[in-house]
């Protein structure tokens, strides 16, 4: 029954040349009020199909996550420090059905934002587990239209998306013009709640 202020996220989408391709980079930054913690997630995708390219998570804790997309196939390292630290790499290559999107590892409310949304329409896509090399379908409902706070003294209206995926229930508030994802309130399994809304 108790609120407490976790952190701050910020969420940035900017082109970046890869390989002498444009494409779109998303960087979500968390600092954690809680023993000063902080985590980067980066996610590159292409910016019309937003199909991931790759994935790259670390923390101040020294873990490191990276995953590299070939369609159906997916290079998965794990890091015990980060790339130039003295922790060994596990890579593991999988093979999986179908090419996926990361929705788990990072776009989460975007990728949902692409889809032609209106009230009641539904989805799903293939996605990767976020700890596992499954493939695993996320499934999306648009429940309604509504304002919602965007920020200090600022209001847009969005759409209200519910996903109940095996992360615990996400309900969205999404745009589909920037900055997209404008809130979301995360159920997780143990009953814990956590709110991202703008500041």
């Amino acid at each position: 029954g108790e609120s407490v202020e976790a952190g701050t996220w910020s969420d940035e989408v900017k082109s970046v040349k890869v390989n002498g391709h444009m494409v779109l980079e998303r960087r979500q930054v968390a600092r954690y009020n809680k023993n000063n913690l902080s985590t980067t997630l980066v996610n590159v995708f292409n910016p019309r199909t937003l199909v991931p390219i790759s994935m790259s998570y670390w923390r101040d804790s020294g873990d490191f996550h990276q995953r590299e997309f070939y369609g159906a196939k997916v290079i998965d390292k794990k890091f015990v420090t980060p790339p130039g630290g003295h922790g060994e790499a596990r890579e593991t290559e999988v093979r999986l059905a179908e090419p996926v999107f990361d929705f788990f590892g990072g776009m989460y409310g975007l990728l949902i934002s692409a889809f032609p949304l209106k009230e009641g329409y539904a989805a799903e896509l293939p996605a990767i587990d976020e700890e596992k090399n499954e493939l695993v379908r996320v499934k999306f409902r648009v429940l309604r239209r509504e304002s919602v706070e965007a920020g200090a003294n600022r209001r847009t209206n969005a759409w209200v998306v519910a996903s109940d995926t095996s992360q615990g229930n996400m309900v969205f508030w999404l745009t589909q013009k920037p900055p997209y994802v404008i809130k979301l309130i995360l159920t997780l399994p143990n009953g814990l709640v956590a709110t991202y809304s703008m500041v």
